[in-house]
């Protein structure tokens, strides 16, 4: 049984200052120390942290934020990584850091989804 959590008649205790994540039939439980913990409850105050986050996942936190749809121009850009800490609702913010760290143009559809390209060129 892994450390920081058992399971009590179908049920899974969990210690404090602990991290669940769920996956494809298993359960896994890390004991998180206090400076990570604040940072990902920051939710909380209307505030997102990303720390060395995929772009898919941060776009899943903005959008379930705000709303707002995003769509890759090029899937490989949800792969890319990103760091910072904005208000929850900003999306000016959230394309500020995203263009200024990965190089990354957001642009409103007439459908009102945002797409996510890259602005970086690579070449002569």
């Amino acid at each position: 049984m892994a450390r920081g959590f058992h399971v009590t008649r179908g049920r899974v205790v969990v210690e404090p200052h602990s991290e669940i994540e769920l996956g494809d039939g298993d359960l896994s439980v890390t004991r998180i120390e206090a400076p990570l913990e604040s940072r990902r409850t920051l939710w909380r105050e209307g505030r997102l942290a990303f720390d060395d986050t995929t772009l898919s996942e941060a776009v899943a936190d903005v959008s379930r934020q705000t709303g707002v749809q995003f769509e890759f121009a090029d899937p490989a850009l949800a792969d890319l990584r990103v760091g910072g800490l904005i208000n929850a609702r900003d999306l000016d913010a959230f394309q500020l850091m995203l263009r200024q760290n990965l190089a990354v143009d957001a642009r409103r559809r007439e459908d009102g989804v945002i797409e996510l390209s890259s602005t970086a060129s690579f070449g002569p």
